[in-house]
């Protein structure tokens, strides 16, 4: 099963990918297009005329004038589009730092305690009861933590982002609350895959957003 969502995931950024930048090659063949619409409305007018040889040089001049007034035009306005994407390029970025530096405040609020309760769980070999404890404490922890950064105001190309690594947090919280009622280990070992899958979905998709928005025109 999780192979399958591994792939899925996968998939579905590659894809996303593609079709970025399918979307930002849209000028460039804009631009392409126009320049055949020219040549074969030229060509056309051509092999239109009764002889090649007489056509009218004042006619065919006025064509290819506004043809090439048609080719100026689409270029300024695609200089003016890829000005809009890059101006909101800029936002973008500027909104996935604001978004990184909020959740990584709100990390350092319970980083410590997280770390210092871990280590105390991991080396607790000895005292069943006193493990248990540390677990409670962690998902308490993870839980408090998972509620306030679900509050975060997101961005809309951040969505996913968000998401994963609020499944990371609940995967962490649910790990220690079934250990602290002494769940089986398939169970555990079951939490423990869907946190590091989570953790890993939340970086690739940062990674693939910052890869996104330094591709250049």
């Amino acid at each position: 099963m999780n192979e399958i969502k591994k792939i899925k995931t996968s998939s579905s950024n590659s894809f996303r990918d593609f079709g970025f930048r399918v979307v930002r090659l849209k000028y460039f063949i804009l631009v392409v297009v126009a320049l055949l619409i020219q040549i074969v409305a030229v060509a056309l007018y051509l092999l239109n005329s009764g002889n090649i040889i007489d056509f009218e040089l004042f006619n065919t001049s006025i064509l290819f004038g506004a043809t090439s007034a048609v080719i100026i035009i689409l270029a300024v306005g695609i200089l003016i589009l890829i000005r809009t994407d890059k101006t909101r390029d800029k936002n973008k970025i500027r909104r996935l730092a604001h978004f990184k530096k909020s959740y990584q405040d709100i990390k350092n609020k319970y980083i410590k305690g997280i770390n210092r309760s871990t280590k105390a769980f991991d080396a607790e070999i000895g005292d069943i009861e006193l493990k248990l404890e540390y677990a409670m404490t962690l998902e308490e922890l993870y839980g408090t933590f998972q509620k306030e950064l679900a509050t975060m105001e997101v961005p809309a190309f951040l969505i996913d982002a968000h998401k994963y690594v609020l499944q990371y947090l609940s995967s962490e919280r649910k790990f220690y609350k079934l250990f602290s009622t002494l769940a089986d280990k398939i169970e555990l070992e079951t939490c423990i895959n869907q946190s590091v899958l989570a953790y890993r979905n939340y970086f690739e998709e940062v990674g693939r957003i910052e890869r996104n928005l330094k591709i250049m025109i």
